[in-house]
């Protein structure tokens, strides 16, 4: 067998030991000024991409498939505030606040967390259950004489006037003390009144009422029915959209800075932002910052390890520069061929840092060991090229020949990784070939100056000692190695026994390999410490259904009929959401209470409104006689031992009553420029939401052109395509593995 100093390769190698001995400035600056133009092309060009969707070739057809539904039904991705806390009027009002915020800023489009009568159009109330709208019905029908006495109030002075009216009409007919209207008016009277005095104190914009507490509805939970929430209130939900895609970092920053604000107004609630586009936002932001840390941790410990095993400071640091040189090689390659490091090939640096410092170290031991030998500086530089330089190009090319044939799978994540990873490994080469030799032949040229800058004979290499400690020190470290030696021999002489010991750890793996699974969840892919994701995850624990959903599409409203029966008939289907109920149910009762709602509400009188600012004076008078009333009230129950939650209601109104007062004694301007638009507000919402009513469509069922635009255009592609939403009763990854 020929020599390896003697084949081709390493002839040609030693050429190259010689070239760079003789010529190094031909290696040096031409390698630092590729260095410079790979860092700038590197830094204004490459992306990290954190899509997971960039992981799947389109080459794939359910890749393909999924382009088209976007395409078709123009599907962006959502971005979902979640408001937390135990007081559901605090998550109510915190996302009232914010909608208008977002509705306001032209980075946001589609903001959507309640259903209403003016978002959802002419014939809003045919999206409400059958129930829903019988119940609003009974209760017009049931409270209409009260609230046909308090809508003929203008302003706030007003209606507390017609308040103290009716406990005076109570007081000359105490059968009256058990008409439940009025009880049930008392609750909306309060927050009215804890509203005023709030918005009054704190500054803050007016909030519109809903329709609960316009109407005084019986049922508590009626306010919130409207609402997307989770956990019974707990948790209420807003989702919006950026304007345009490419704006969703703009979106998202703009987004966080609204719920700053409005958790300076709404204190308590615990709000978090999540979704598709944040969570790739907040990946790629941390996965950049974990990347750095990962690779300054793994090239310090690498040099720390590479220092102490090689018992010398000054090659080690020139092998990590070297190492640092190709790294930047690797990365403008990689920002060349590839434009992006994704999911997977952002461990690049690791990667490489891990692997290419072998480089180094071969080649720096092998040229010691020539040193130490008494070789020249040029000999020892060619013959370590020679030798050992074709074996860290073996090693190169076999490791990236490893990385290349990932390029033959199917997955595009892959692919980029096997490209980039592969290409890295090879680029390294160049450095640790050429400018690694320079510098070892231009750093210390003779052992005599090896041995100066040596540590202690202690921490010598064994290689060395052997060459330069005679005596006791040398017959120490040569007994040393003998005694490494015989343990090797150990294993050497049993080569039956190692065998054996080899084929039990192999047969024990392979019992344990059918309990390892794949994990499909793609949650568990991100950090656990983003918020996004902890939000994501406690709303997927709190929901009755999986956050994902199968797209079926339909080609005709017929067949989207049929198989959102068949759908809704197996067994691991939660829902189906689509506008095919809607498009297809029988709404003649529903028409029918429309317009009983209609005629309840079109009888009733509604004065123009109070626009003067608000007279604290008459209203401070009116509070003091309202106070009094409740008073009397009070006193009436305790001696006729009423109910006990009757008599509380009437203390908490009485405390409402006495804070407003108190807030209007001063009759400051400020105070009544307050209270003035919070009245506005009031009673403006009440007007809208009568005259909404009023304007509600109920000559015909639903009609496609009736479906409201952004519903409309979600449901229903351009085509005429229909959208069914299907959603599996548990998590949708628990449920593909089990499956």
């Amino acid at each position: 067998m020929k020599p390896l100093n003697q084949s081709t390769a390493g002839r040609w190698l030693q050429f190259l030991g010689e070239a760079v001995f003789h010529h190094p400035w031909w290696f040096c600056w031409i390698q630092l000024l590729l260095v410079l133009v790979c860092l700038g092309y590197t830094v204004s060009r490459l992306q990290f991409s954190t899509d997971r969707n960039d992981l799947i070739s389109v080459r794939e057809s359910y890749r393909r498939q999924f382009l088209k539904f976007k395409e078709e039904f123009n599907i962006q991705e959502n971005l979902f505030v979640l408001i937390e806390s135990e007081n559901r009027e605090k998550n109510r009002e915190f996302v009232e606040r914010l909608a208008a915020r977002l509705r306001a800023d032209g980075h946001f489009r589609n903001v959507y967390y309640r259903g209403g009568l003016k978002l959802m159009g002419p014939k809003a109330l045919l999206f409400l259950p059958e129930e829903t709208l019988a119940d609003l019905e009974q209760d017009l029908r049931a409270y209409q004489p009260l609230f046909r006495t308090y809508s003929q109030a203008t302003n706030l002075n007003t209606l507390f006037a017609l308040v103290n009216r009716q406990f005076r009409l109570l007081a000359a007919d105490p059968a009256g003390r058990q008409n439940p209207a009025l009880t049930e008016a008392l609750p909306t009277l309060q927050r009215i009144l804890d509203r005023a005095s709030d918005y009054t104190e704190s500054e803050q914009v007016p909030l519109a009422p809903d329709i609960s507490t316009l109407f005084g509805s019986h049922k508590q939970e009626t306010q919130h029915e409207l609402y997307l929430t989770f956990e019974r209130g707990r948790i209420y939900v807003l989702i919006t959209q950026a304007s345009e895609s490419r704006q969703e970092r703009a979106a998202i920053r703009q987004l966080r800075k609204w719920i700053a604000q409005t958790r300076s107004e709404v204190p308590g609630a615990n709000v978090e932002i999540t979704g598709e586009a944040v969570l790739r936002h907040e990946e790629m932001e941390q996965a950049r910052r974990d990347t750095e840390v990962a690779a300054l941790i793994s090239l310090a410990l690498t040099a720390l390890i590479f220092i102490g095993s090689c018992r010398n400071i000054l090659r080690p640091l020139m092998g990590t520069f070297c190492l640092l040189i190709g790294i930047c090689y690797a990365l403008g390659l990689a920002t060349l061929t590839v434009g992006r490091l994704n999911i997977l090939s952002i461990t690049l640096v690791p990667i490489l840092i891990g692997l290419a410092i072998d480089y180094g170290v071969h080649l720096i031991f092998r040229y010691e060991e020539g040193l130490c030998q008494g070789q020249s500086p040029s000999v020892a530089i060619a013959k370590t090229l020679g030798f050992t330089g074709i074996g860290v190009i073996t090693a190169a090319l076999a490791i990236a020949g490893s990385f290349y044939f990932m390029v033959l799978t199917d997955f595009k994540g892959m692919q980029e990784m096997g490209v980039i990873a592969g290409s890295g490994v090879i680029v390294c080469l160049a450095p640790m070939l050429t400018l690694l030799p320079l510098l070892l032949v231009r750093g210390k040229p003779d052992p005599a100056g090896l041995r100066a800058t040596r540590w202690p004979p202690r921490w010598r290499s064994p290689l060395v000692l052997s060459l330069e400690c005679p005596g006791h020190e040398q017959r120490a470290t040569l007994a040393k190695n003998r005694a490494r030696a015989r343990i090797a021999q150990l294993f050497a002489h049993r080569p039956w026994l190692v065998l054996a010991c080899g084929a039990l750890v192999t047969v024990f793996a392979i019992g344990g390999s059918p309990k390892v699974e794949f994990d499909y969840d793609l949650l568990n892919l991100q950090s656990r410490g983003l918020p996004a994701v902890r939000m994501q995850k406690q709303l997927a624990r709190a929901g009755s259904q999986s956050l994902l959903y199968c797209a079926v599409v339909a080609d005709s409203l017929p067949q989207a009929v049929r198989w959102e029966q068949r759908i809704n008939q197996l067994p691991s289907v939660a829902r189906v959401i689509s506008l095919v109920k809607y498009l297809t149910e029988d709404q003649e009762r529903k028409l029918v209470l429309i317009r009983e709602i209609k005629r309840g509400l079109g009888s009733i009188p509604l004065p123009e409104l109070d626009g003067q600012p608000v007279n604290l004076t008459n209203l401070n008078r009116t509070l003091f006689s309202l106070q009094g009333y409740l008073g009397r009230a009070l006193d009436t129950l305790e001696s006729e031992n009423g109910h006990e939650d009757t008599r509380e209601l009437l203390r908490s109104l009485r405390r409402s009553v006495n804070r407003l007062r108190e807030i209007t004694a001063d009759d400051l301007p400020s105070t009544a420029l307050r209270l003035t638009d919070f009245q506005r507000v009031l009673f403006g919402s009440l007007h809208e939401t009568v005259r909404l009513i009023a304007q509600q469509d109920d000559r015909q069922r639903l009609q496609l052109e009736d479906i409201p635009a952004f519903l409309r255009d979600f449901f229903i592609s351009p085509s005429g395509r229909f959208l069914l939403q299907v959603y599996p009763k548990d998590n949708a990854f628990r449920k593909f593995i089990a499956r």
